[in-house]
């Protein structure tokens, strides 16, 4: 990896943009959040932010293979954590949903889990 100021902010941008465009698309497919999307979003992109950056330090010193390694399970990571995050109103979480759905449980609103 280029060890430059301007290709380290290319990095960044390369590994920040899956995080908005999966939170573009979650809003998108998944609207119901309610008033816990001005909460979820923002505390998301700062871990997402801080992960990113933690990561971009890691790569400064690691040799290339490694370092495209763990840039990509970064932001594999990344991707995880944007969707578990991801409130719904009556619904668990798209991350829950989404674990629920690979276990083949049925996915019902909180006010049916008692």
């Amino acid at each position: 990896m280029n060890k430059t100021p301007l290709s380290s902010a290319y990095w960044f941008i390369a590994g920040f943009v899956p995080t908005i465009i999966m939170l573009m698309l979650l809003l998108y497919f998944f609207p119901m959040t309610g008033l816990q999307r001005i909460f979820t979003i923002p505390m998301t992109l700062v871990a997402n932010f801080f992960i990113i950056f933690f990561c971009l330090g890691l790569t400064r010193l690691m040799p290339k293979t490694p370092g495209i390694i763990l840039w990509s399970l970064t932001v594999i990571a990344t991707l995880i954590l944007t969707a578990w995050w991801h409130p719904q109103d009556i619904y668990p979480s798209v991350g829950q949903q989404a674990w629920l759905w690979l276990n083949g449980q049925e996915i019902k609103p909180f006010y049916e889990y008692e």
